[in-house]
């Protein structure tokens, strides 16, 4: 299995390289559809064909998000060429809270997702763990807009995706962590 990953994981580099490079229209979009399917591999969900079909099914719900968070994204750009300083501030304020939603819905699926569940119980179970899930999204939020600030070398398209990758490939690393945070706040109450 390990070495599977392993093949799947350079793959998917090499059409990141390959979908940058040659710049296709929609590449990014194919990338994110992409790692959704990859995810599968990385947060150790069943894989089945209904989790891939459900998967696609998420990530389809996932792609306005994605869209408006690269619009508003875009002009953070353009308002910091024109030192137009209140709208870069509104801007990169809701690009905050478009990364914090992206953040937890695209990774809360792969938290809440178990074997034969329908789509609607995993995201009501998203929703009822908001609350203690908050500051791990923060944390994640805050380094998404941090490493899509890094990735200027790639047009913002694909720096949202590489920044998606490595927020997955984060919160999968505190995902014990989280786990405790959410088992003593169940004992709490």
């Amino acid at each position: 299995m390990r070495e599977l990953k392993i093949k799947h994981y350079s793959l998917f580099a090499a059409s990141f390289l390959v979908l940058w490079f040659t710049d296709i229209p929609g590449g990014s979009i194919l990338l994110l559809l992409l790692w959704q399917q990859m995810a599968l591999y990385l947060w150790q969900t069943e894989f089945s064909k209904k989790s891939q079909i459900n998967c696609l099914a998420h990530s389809l719900t996932l792609l306005p998000m994605f869209f408006f968070l690269g619009a508003v994204s875009s002009f953070t750009h353009i308002y910091l060429k024109e030192l137009n300083w209140t709208l870069l501030l509104f801007a990169g304020l809701v690009s905050f809270i478009m990364s914090y939603l992206v953040l937890v819905f695209g990774i809360s699926f792969f938290l809440d997702y178990r074997k034969d569940v329908d789509l609607m119980s995993v995201y009501v179970e998203n929703i009822q763990q908001i609350k203690n899930r908050k500051f791990y999204f923060l944390k994640l939020a805050v380094f998404f807009l941090l490493t899509t600030l890094a990735l200027q070398l790639f047009s913002i398209d694909y720096a949202i995706v590489a920044a998606y990758v490595l927020c997955h490939i984060t919160g999968k690393k505190y995902q014990t962590k989280l786990g405790y945070v959410e088992n003593q706040s169940s004992q709490a109450k």
